[in-house]
This record gives C-alpha cells, sequence and structure tokens, in this order.
C-alpha cells in the first residue's frame, strides 16, 4: 500500500483554522501528520489525537448530523422509522459518544472515540450543560423532519440524488479542494440543491462555504450557475436560506480559494512537497482564542493551559 501523500487542498476546515491562528494551522495540518502510526512521536501523536477532539456544541452537531445521514440512507433503501425511533437513537449516540470520552476510549482509538474538550482538561461539566447538548441535537432531529428540506426530500426522485456526506476532491489550478457536502440532489428541472445542515447560528463565512460546493458542482458535475441552488438548513432555529448563484459568485470563490492556498503555500519550508517548519507559524496574541482552542495542551505547559486560567 502506498504511503499516504500530505497535500495542500483547500478545505474550509482547513481556511477556518488558517484564519484563526498560523500554529493552530501548523499542528492541526502537519505536525498530526502520520500521528495514527504506532511508532509517531507523542508529540506528534498528540496532535493527531486533538484533530478528532469535539466541545459539547460540536458533539451535538455531530451526531445530529450522522442520524440525518442514516435518515436519508434508510430512505434511499426504501425503510421506513419513525420520529421518535430517530430520536432515540439521537439519545443513543449522544450516550454512547459520551462514555467513550468519559471512559478515555480515544486514547487507543481517535479516529472511532469521541473525545470531549472537557472531559481532555477535566472541565466541570454540570447536568444544565448536558441536558443544553441532549436538547439541541434532539430538537434539532424534530425540526428537520419539520422542514422545508425533509418535504422536498421526500417528494423527489431518489435516482436523482448526487451525494449523502461523501468527501470528495477536485483539482484547481496549482491546488485541488476538498468538500463534504451534507446533501445534494437535482429536482425535476435539472437544478442540483446543495444542502447544508448547521447546528449553530447563521455566520459570515457559511455562504463562503456554500460557494466552494457551488464551485464543485460547477467542475464535477457540469453545472451552469443558474442550474445551482445553495441551501443552508439552520436546524436550531428552523429556518434556511436558499441562494442562487453567478458565473461572478464561481470567479470569486476560486480566487478566493486558490488566494489562501497560494498565501498557504508561501509560508511552506518547501510549497512543492508542502513540508512546513513551526518557526513559519506563530501563536495568535488572542488568548481568548487560545482558551477555545484544542491544541492548547501542545502550546502551553500544563498548569497554564488558558482554558483553566481565571476569567476577567
Amino acid at each position: 500500500m502506498a504511503e499516504l501523500k500530505n497535500e495542500l487542498r483547500w478545505s474550509h476546515s482547513r481556511q477556518r483554522n488558517w484564519d484563526t491562528c498560523r500554529r493552530l494551522y501548523f499542528l492541526a495540518h502537519y505536525q498530526h501528520w502520520n500521528g495514527w502510526r504506532r511508532d509517531a512521536p507523542e508529540r506528534t501523536r498528540t496532535c493527531y489525537i486533538l484533530t478528532k477532539m469535539m466541545n459539547l456544541p460540536m458533539f451535538a452537531g455531530d451526531v445530529v448530523h450522522r442520524v440525518i445521514q442514516r435518515i436519508l440512507e434508510d430512505h434511499r433503501a426504501g425503510h421506513a422509522r419513525s420520529v421518535d425511533d430517530w430520536i432515540a437513537e439521537t439519545r443513543r449516540l449522544l450516550n454512547e459518544g459520551w462514555k467513550q470520552s468519559r471512559g478515555g476510549d480515544w486514547r487507543r482509538d481517535p479516529k472511532r472515540h469521541v473525545n470531549l474538550f472537557e472531559h481532555f482538561h477535566g472541565l466541570p461539566v454540570t447536568e444544565q450543560d448536558i441536558a443544553s447538548t441532549r436538547d439541541r441535537a434532539v430538537a434539532c432531529v424534530e425540526r428537520f423532519f419539520a422542514s422545508e428540506a425533509w418535504g422536498a426530500i421526500r417528494a423527489s426522485d431518489i435516482r436523482r440524488w448526487r451525494s449523502i456526506e461523501e468527501l470528495d476532491s477536485l483539482d484547481l489550478g496549482e491546488f485541488g479542494m476538498w468538500v463534504k457536502i451534507d446533501f445534494a440532489m437535482e429536482d425535476e428541472g435539472g437544478a442540483v440543491w446543495l444542502w447544508d445542515w448547521k447546528t449553530g447560528r447563521e455566520e459570515e463565512n457559511h455562504q463562503d462555504q456554500l460557494m466552494a460546493y457551488a464551485l464543485y458542482a460547477h467542475r464535477a458535475w457540469g453545472k451552469a450557475p443558474e442550474q445551482i441552488r445553495l441551501a443552508a438548513a439552520y436546524l436550531r432555529e428552523g429556518t434556511q436560506t436558499v441562494l442562487g448563484v453567478t458565473p461572478e459568485d464561481l470567479r470569486a470563490a476560486e480566487e478566493r480559494i486558490l488566494s489562501v492556498c497560494r498565501a498557504m503555500a508561501a509560508a511552506c519550508h518547501d510549497p512543492v512537497r508542502n513540508t512546513a517548519s513551526i518557526d513559519s507559524f506563530p501563536m495568535t496574541d488572542n488568548r481568548r482564542t487560545c482558551a477555545r482552542c484544542f491544541f492548547q495542551s501542545v502550546c502551553f505547559e500544563r498548569g497554564e493551559w488558558p482554558c483553566e486560567q481565571p476569567r476577567v
């Protein structure tokens, strides 16, 4: 089996890390590499484990995505389960993940077991925190079933479905990009709908993420801009936003992605081989960002972790 190669390919999460903190970016995209190997150095292994970490809101969102994926796969297979069954499945996954994290199962297999930020740092988690996480996930699944998206999906021809949580790659200029569209389907008129399930509040960078999906649909599936619909379902509020796409939008998305990739490459020790040195990626000065960062245990000595410092 050929050895995996660490390539510089754009993704929404990669750009988010880049924009947040250059040191975070290095640890999450370079220092972690090969951390899954048994002979990995301790620091590399630690960074790999931290790339799999979640906090409680992320954990709720991850469970919601997994449940919706299973709902769609069951519907495609012609199976039918009640809403109550899916709520029970949501609770089961939450309980299972909580036990995995609290028991430290992620130490032996971080890819397949939940590792919560709160448990890793020994932070206090109240009964209200647990109830809020459970209520958020359950409410999002309930609102999915009540959403316009589910109505349109149920009425659609499954032969026109394009993707359910599939990781896809696209070459773009001298670089490339990764996308993972939550759900994609074509309507009877030939327009492709790209759905993204959101369990948090609307943010400015969501539109950039959706435009990257549109660029993928245009290049990989040959869809003209006027045939692309971008739909973000905000399940926490029970609302949705639908955007059309213009040729100018696609050009701007491509230029934005290539521009940030070129900046990332310029910071590398060897852009051709995509190798980097930590010295070129300084820490942010914003300690509020550090307090929420999953990699703070690498950047700071134990006992000095920002998440444990008194709040001003």
